[in-house]
């Protein structure tokens, strides 16, 4: 009885820790959070930094730094976040403080197409269906050494994949690849 009692306890203990060992790490979207993203167009890689300003129930915006020389700020309102079903792909242009029609997000997806993806596994943005689907083994989005909690889903070919912060309040768009905008997009470092 002892010895079965011992394997129990060993056998907890070793997968408890690897379960606690391989979690996820939560991301709090607060004022001050930095992602660091690296956006692809067109074959050529530039630099987005991103800094939340303002956060509120009535909308959150993005400070923001792209390519060292246009600076502005990106607005998503709670219209965005409720009921946003693309993504705005515009460039930034310099001294800007972008809104949105009530359909689009940037850098964010909707919270309802986030809760879709959770609940029924499927959803459509940017006129496209998806699938949510476990994250690919080796394509986490590990940032300083820790894998960051996020909800994965891919269209039905495959083509276009995203991985978006899961956080049901600001789903972060952490990557997405192959946008029909043809641009890229995935964050580098979070400060």
């Amino acid at each position: 009885m002892k010895l079965s009692s011992l394997l129990t306890f060993l056998f907890l203990s070793v997968t408890l820790g690897t379960n606690a060992q391989t979690k996820p790490s939560k991301l709090s979207v607060k004022p001050g959070l930095q992602l660091d993203y690296e956006v692809i167009s067109q074959g050529q890689a530039m630099p987005l930094t991103t800094k939340v300003a303002t956060v509120s129930d009535a909308e959150i915006i993005l400070d923001y730094d792209f390519m060292g020389t246009t600076t502005g700020k990106f607005v998503n309102t709670k219209n965005n976040l409720e009921k946003g079903s693309s993504f705005n792909w515009d460039q930034p242009e310099a001294g800007e403080e972008r809104r949105l029609g009530e359909d689009q997000t940037i850098l964010m997806a909707s919270r309802k197409f986030l809760k879709d993806l959770k609940s029924l596994k499927k959803g459509t943005y940017d006129g496209m269906d998806f699938t949510w689907k476990a994250v690919p083994k080796g394509e986490e989005i590990v940032v300083d050494g820790k894998t960051i909690d996020a909800v994965y889903a891919e269209n039905s070919s495959g083509s276009t994949r995203m991985w978006i912060l899961n956080d049901d309040s600001y789903p972060v768009l952490l990557k997405i690849t192959g946008t029909a905008a043809g641009i890229d997009l995935m964050v580098k470092s979070i400060k």
